[in-house]
């Protein structure tokens, strides 16, 4: 489960959570994009086209790097209406880690659930794609990894629909009423997270105070400041091996 586990791993390490691109070099991801119908950018959406949100990162209170997200609008895969999200990342801490990604993220417009991505990784200097194919119907994933040792294909199955966590940082609280003290369990492709709204309270960013709502996840204890009215992610806090990654919308 080292493939799944990695892929997690990054993206709550540089925006779990999670990544993801401007220029998307690369047959794997480009093939994939010229298949899909053209964008519908006229449908009602929770964010305008092009809308970007630009988030620094630093480890114990040091700037190592920064994450931007973007929505381009709407497409189609197998007849489903999908929102389509990009995400690229970078970050360098000391020796301890060093990753630069890019990733597009197909969700699908209805459930919110994930119906494909695509990442490109440079793991310390090693590049790898990674293409996830959803079948919520059925519930499986199947993950293919490109690198220079080859192809390696995996499936895996749950017994639930199968959650992805940038989903849920910006689509899951669009349609949901947060009430203080309740919690929320969802599937990922290798375990189980729970969220719970554990607060209500000011955050102080760069472009002012907001009031937030405080969710706390387990069992990897993460903590995500939410936008009270737009539900948008200001800032996601997460425990790693001697320190804290922090990030933080800029």
């Amino acid at each position: 489960m080292k493939t799944p586990n990695k892929s997690f791993s990054a993206f709550i390490l540089i925006f779990i959570l999670i990544i993801i691109v401007m220029n998307f070099n690369g047959c794997l991801l480009g093939s994939i994009l010229n298949e899909s119908t053209q964008f519908d950018y006229q449908a009602k959406t929770p964010f305008k086209l092009g809308e970007k949100f630009v988030y620094k990162v630093k480890f114990n209170g040091i700037y190592v790097g920064r994450v931007e997200w973007e929505y381009l609008g709407r497409s189609s895969i197998n007849n489903k209406l999908v929102d389509v999200l990009s995400l690229s990342s970078s970050v360098k801490i000391l020796k301890l880690l060093s990753i630069q990604s890019k990733e597009m993220l197909y969700i699908d417009s209805d459930t919110h659930l994930p119906l494909k991505v695509e990442r490109q990784v440079n793991f310390f200097g090693k590049q790898e794609k990674i293409l996830e194919e959803y079948n919520q119907k059925e519930n499986y994933v199947k993950i293919t990894k490109v690198n220079a040792k080859g192809t390696e294909e995996r499936i895996i199955h749950t017994k639930a629909p199968i959650h992805n966590m940038i989903a849920l940082l910006y689509f899951f609280p669009q349609d949901t009423k947060l009430k203080l003290g309740e919690s929320f369990s969802f599937n990922l492709p290798t375990q189980k997270v729970d969220i719970e709204v554990t607060t209500l309270k000011m955050l102080d960013t760069a472009k002012g105070s907001h009031e937030v709502y405080v969710l706390e996840g387990r069992p990897r204890k993460f903590k995500v400041w939410l936008e009270k009215e737009k539900r948008i992610p200001l800032r996601i806090e997460l425990p790693v091996m001697l320190g804290r990654i922090t990030i933080f919308i800029n």
